[in-house]
């Protein structure tokens, strides 16, 4: 069962809801108690690189239901960065909060992506001055070589069937790691860096007996995510596993 987490905290007047999960925790706080370590925003509004397949399957649908009191707070995050961004504000607070609150390392966007140029250029600033390890996925391939270009986060460049040959071009051109969303299908020329996500429905297949991964070959079983192939435990999730955080 995920735990889910949050914190409210005020950065240049503005106020910002940090959250966070079992999951992602790394070394913050534990699996049964995760400490906050993301910065959310509404999903699909805010993703403006969002594909048919990811719009349709996007896991914060089941958020909704699952933490209704996080999932709200995510519309107040988006006016506040958008404010932020403009004034170029809050990037030292943000980033000092960070340096305290999430050594193990920090994800932007459990919900949402990157929407702007001017958004793109504010999070790889405060990514740059945190000093601890920062991560996200983006769809949003326009900015991809502004964030690619930040010394202090690692990219991954989501994609799934609707996307894969654009996000493959930009990801091989900037030596970034792919991120692919399979409904059961893997791309025969999917580089042996990327990682495989399997979406919900297929996963719940496999909780029926119905293993989807048994059918792919040894090498692109290792590429699948640890947590999403073996289920959610202390030993599965984003903080043994670094396949995404290198």
């Amino acid at each position: 069962m995920t735990e889910y987490t949050s914190a409210e905290i005020t950065v240049a007047g503005q106020k910002l809801y940090l959250d966070g999960n079992s999951k992602i925790t790394r070394e913050n706080g534990s699996y049964a108690s995760p400490a906050p370590n993301a910065l959310s925003l509404p999903h699909v509004s805010s993703c403006p690189g969002a594909t048919p397949t990811c719009a349709r399957t996007c896991y914060v649908h089941g958020l909704r239901d699952a933490a209704p009191e996080i999932w709200t707070k995510y519309a107040e995050n988006r006016r506040a960065v958008e404010v932020l961004a403009e004034s170029w504000a809050g990037i030292g607070e943000l980033a000092d909060w960070i340096r305290v609150n999430c050594q193990g390392g920090f994800r932007w966007h459990v919900s949402g992506d990157v929407f702007s140029e001017g958004y793109a250029e504010w999070l790889t600033s405060v990514s740059n001055a945190s000093q601890v390890p920062c991560w996200l996925y983006t769809r949003s391939l326009h900015w991809v070589p502004r964030l690619a270009r930040a010394a202090g986060l690692v990219v991954n460049v989501s994609c799934d069937r609707d996307n894969y040959e654009a996000a493959k071009e930009i990801a091989l051109c900037h030596g970034l790691r792919l991120c692919y969303l399979s409904l059961g299908e893997v791309p025969a020329d999917l580089p042996s860096g990327a990682v495989i996500f399997p979406d919900y429905q297929i996963r719940a297949k496999t909780r029926k007996g119905e293993a989807w991964w048994q059918g792919l070959a040894p090498e692109r079983r290792r590429q699948v995510c640890p947590a999403d192939f073996f289920g959610q435990s202390a030993t599965r999730r984003c903080g043994p596993c670094a396949k995404c955080l290198t």
